[in-house]
């Protein structure tokens, strides 16, 4: 049976899938000064390249791990809102998952610590308005209705 080749596409989206991962595993275990992009093509198993090809730099490479970390804890939220029995419970409940969120290690490193420094106050609060902030607002304002 023959094997399937990867596309280009497919080949570029696994590097940068692999870049992110292996980064925000290496962020969040020794934070943004104590990694370097020669630890994360290393880790990644993909060239120096390879990197810049992807991200303009580690500031950049860093902004979207944030955004990936935004991604996942919004998605924590609506996971226990989701299961939640009135719009209050939901806040509540989506409160929780976010606090929750914030106590794992990585998370916190990254997101809490990091990133208002790294890639500055306004773009990070640009970020979390987007994902968590936008979350926050809508369970307020249904838990007001």
């Amino acid at each position: 049976m023959q094997e399937r080749r990867q596309s280009k596409a497919e080949k570029h989206a696994a590097t940068r899938a692999a870049l992110l991962a292996t980064a925000r595993a290496l962020f969040a275990a020794r934070g943004y000064a104590g990694t370097g992009t020669e630890d994360v093509v290393a880790a990644a198993g993909v060239t120096r390249g390879a990197l810049y090809y992807h991200f303009a730099d580690k500031r950049a490479l860093f902004e979207a791990v944030v955004e990936t970390v935004a991604q996942d804890v919004l998605a924590a939220i609506e996971a226990a809102a989701g299961q939640a029995a009135s719009p209050v419970d939901a806040l509540v409940r989506g409160t929780g998952a976010f606090l929750d969120a914030c106590l794992e290690p990585g998370t916190r490193q990254i997101y809490l610590i990091d990133a208002p420094s790294v890639i500055g106050w306004p773009r990070w609060r640009e970020i979390d308005a987007r994902h968590g902030g936008r979350s926050l607002r809508a369970g307020i304002d249904a838990a007001l209705a």
